[in-house]
């Protein structure tokens, strides 16, 4: 592998800020190109005027004991805290039980705060381009440029190309390109899901603060208000079933919130305030990889992501975090 000074990112969630605080600390110039305006990816929090909701990752474990040694930190610095919600599993029969002693962290004051964290401790603010997204790459020479949808081609050019974003957007942007990885690449199916977030009128509510459901069109459901530093009206999440929002992955908005909101009042007793939806196109992999990180050393693309690493807040975060490794090598 040749020597690395400067790398293109592209997509700021977790596996992209681990990879690049990584190579910014060895002293690798780094650029991140981000088409949200902000930061975390999945991990992502919609907030209005008078509620919050985490409607993308809704928890995350550690196991590692570098992941774990992370989280320690952003937990020190107030970035994310223990959350011990009443867990219920509704309908069927759960293979793995809720109340066995698993150490749920979520991000504080909202499940942005991890991704802050990151580019606060590494100074990588200056080097994040948020609402740009990469819409076709180019190799000049022994380099790489990027096009922008927003501004068209950059002045800047980079010796490697991290791909940090779902597997469907990698395989756009390298459809013309040869790489290595193609093929392990294709391997992997990412699938969408359908999220509500709701405001519930005040009242007897369920139970518990967060359940399973393994019957219907819901998944999951949980008060995003039990969570530590919440505030505002509360609020209640729920993710429909992969199944159910490949389904309906095309449907529009609003006969989606009217289904699963009726589902909603159903499985809780609830009753709306209001409510909104949010499809999440690329959600989760059905055939996440165990590889960490795919690299094609002699091309200089790679790409890192859960999907790359087992489908989880950690596997992202590891994937990076391997991967810029590997490029320092």
């Amino acid at each position: 592998m040749k020597k690395i000074n400067s790398v293109a990112i592209i997509g700021a969630g977790i596996a992209g800020l681990s990879c690049a605080s990584v190579l910014q600390q060895a002293g690798i110039r780094v650029r991140v190109f981000e088409k949200s305006r902000g930061v975390g990816g999945r991990m992502s929090t919609r907030l209005s005027e008078d509620w919050e909701c985490d409607h993308g990752a809704q928890y995350f474990t550690a196991s590692d004991q570098r992941f774990a040694k992370t989280v320690a930190q952003w937990c020190s610095i107030g970035a994310a805290q223990v959350w011990n919600p009443r867990l219920a599993v509704l309908g069927g029969v759960r293979q793995t039980s809720p109340t066995q002693a698993v150490v749920r962290y979520v991000g504080t004051p909202r499940m942005t705060s991890p991704a802050s964290a990151i580019v606060q401790s590494s100074a990588l603010s200056t080097a994040i381009q948020t609402s740009s997204t990469v819409c076709e790459i180019y190799s000049r020479a022994a380099s790489w440029a990027l096009s922008l949808r927003e501004s068209g081609e950059i002045d800047e050019t980079f010796d490697h190309l991290v791909f940090a974003i779902p597997q469907p957007q990698v395989a756009a942007l390298i459809k013309s390109q040869e790489v290595s990885w193609r093929g392990e690449l294709n391997q992997v199916e990412m699938l969408p899901c359908w999220a509500l977030m709701t405001q519930v009128e005040s009242g007897a509510g369920p139970n518990f603060d967060a359940a399973f459901v393994n019957e219907g069109p819901l998944g999951w459901l949980c008060c995003n208000s039990s969570k530590p530093q919440r505030t505002g009206h509360e609020t209640w999440i729920a993710h429909a079933t992969t199944a159910w929002s490949q389904e309906h992955i095309e449907h529009a908005s609003e006969p989606v919130q009217e289904i699963l909101g009726a589902e909603f009042e159903r499985v809780t007793g609830s009753r709306l305030r209001s409510a909104r939806v949010h499809r999440w196109r690329y959600a989760q992999s059905l055939s996440a990889l165990q590889g960490r990180y795919l690299l094609d050393d002699q091309r200089g693309l790679s790409a890192c992501g859960d999907w790359a690493n087992g489908d989880k807040v950690e596997g992202a975060w590891l994937s990076g975090y391997h991967l810029a490794n590997a490029l320092m090598r």
